[in-house]
């Protein structure tokens, strides 16, 4: 979805000559064939594409009935793909085209906020946004082998909006502040920038940015340092609606106190009651050290090449992988070598528990399972729970695992 184009209400309805014909069809939205709802679900057809459908009236009320957008779209010539095809599919995937894309639009809708409906800035973005459905299309078809066009440049990179004032005025170059909750990175950089220009404000001025903003005559000086400090904010602070949003959960969680308890956690429970080698315990201790040091560096090195979110994924793995072998290597019994980690990780409260749950994290919980007899307690979803969660109501239930187990072998 990227604008109000997108979002149809349905006239629902619900006959006995319905309910008949399409009985065995539970796990599919039916619509009406005549109607341009597919048009409006950008780009939707009929081969499993994903529809939400809500009855909430908060969304109900807030939904602009505008009509469809029919992008017209190319296709590629019609072939029987072979292997090599279909590898060269895959790669014409790669990337993160659709997200920047959609990255864009939502920006957009963000810079839409700052000016008032019915200005030229105003309906300028609104086309934006409307034509951002076609390039977001182009960029899922790009896996189809199809050469679409691109977003222009000067809707979101600034130099090259420079050259015209109203492009400059409302070029979408900074994602909306709340992407900070939603993007480590951008969260980061922003949290970098507003340390480093409070030491700065407090070293030219001898007070906080608070402190600046509330005063109410500024000098040339002061003046200028804020509007720099606005313009070269990594995030946008555009009063969006999800802006808006974002800043008023903040100060809710800022009202809130939390209880820290200072009972010491009894890492006991994640043991057996084996005993264990001291001289296997030491090398352990060793091979501690160096995955610690080792993990720094690799942190480091993730954060500097900026590997995408599944290669980080896949070199953690390797990372923990080669960690399990040589602990593993030193002790090969999984209980005895899990009790010296915990043993060795927990006796510190500061320390990391990283390498413990990575190690041995599988036998801890058939540690935690042997202590409770093989009982889990889970929530399970009841109208008379005396849990609250998300709207709903729970309760909690017991389950002895050796029992689900019989009953798997038993069917």
């Amino acid at each position: 979805m990227t604008c109000h184009n997108n979002i149809k209400v349905l006239r629902f309805s619900d006959t006995d000559e319905i309910r008949h014909w399409y009985r065995y069809m539970n796990t599919v939205t039916i619509l009406n064939s005549w109607d341009t709802t597919t048009h409006s679900l950008n780009g939707a057809d009929m081969d499993s594409d994903q529809v939400l459908t809500t009855d909430n009236k908060i969304v109900l009320d807030a939904i602009q009935e505008l009509d469809a957008i029919v992008c017209v779209q190319k296709t590629a010539a019609p072939k029987i793909p072979d292997e090599k095809d279909l590898i060269q599919a895959n790669k014409d995937s790669f990337g993160d085209l659709i997200g920047f894309t959609t990255n864009k639009i939502t920006s957009m809708f963000d810079v839409l906020a700052n000016y008032e409906e019915g200005s030229a800035e105003y309906q300028e973005l609104n086309y934006r946004i409307q034509c951002g459905q076609h390039y977001q299309q182009n960029a899922i078809d790009q896996a189809k082998g199809i050469e679409c066009k691109r977003m222009p440049k000067h809707w979101y990179d600034i130099r090259v909006a420079a050259k015209n004032e109203l492009d400059l005025n409302i070029v979408a170059h900074k994602k909306p502040y709340f992407f900070i909750y939603n993007d480590p990175e951008q969260k980061r950089d922003y949290t970098t920038y507003v340390e480093k220009t409070s030491q700065k404000c407090l070293q030219r001025f001898g007070m906080t940015m608070d402190e600046l903003r509330s005063k109410n005559e500024l000098s040339t000086d002061e003046a200028q340092f804020l509007t720099q400090f606005e313009q070269r904010l990594p995030v946008s602070m555009a009063p969006s609606v999800m802006n808006r949003l974002c800043h008023q959960v903040e100060k809710v969680f800022e009202g809130l106190k939390w209880k820290q308890t200072n009972t010491a956690f009894d890492h006991n429970i994640l043991m057996s009651p084996k005993k264990y080698s001291q001289a296997r315990y030491k090398e352990i201790q060793q091979l501690y050290q160096v995955h610690n040091e080792e993990l720094r560096s690799y942190m480091t090195n993730i954060r500097k090449n900026k590997a995408k979110k599944d290669e980080r994924s896949a070199q953690w793995q390797l990372f923990v992988s080669r960690f399990k072998e040589q602990a593993l290597g030193i002790c090969s019994n999984e209980e005895d070598l899990c009790n010296m980690i915990v043993s060795l990780c927990y006796k510190n409260v500061e320390k990391s528990k990283q390498f413990v749950w990575d190690v041995s994290g599988d036998q801890i919980i058939r540690n935690l399972l042997t202590a409770n007899d093989q009982m889990v307690a889970y929530p399970v979803s009841d109208p008379q729970g005396d849990i609250e969660f998300g709207g709903k109501t729970f309760k909690m239930t017991t389950l002895k695992l050796e029992d689900l187990y019989s009953e798997n072998h038993s069917e």
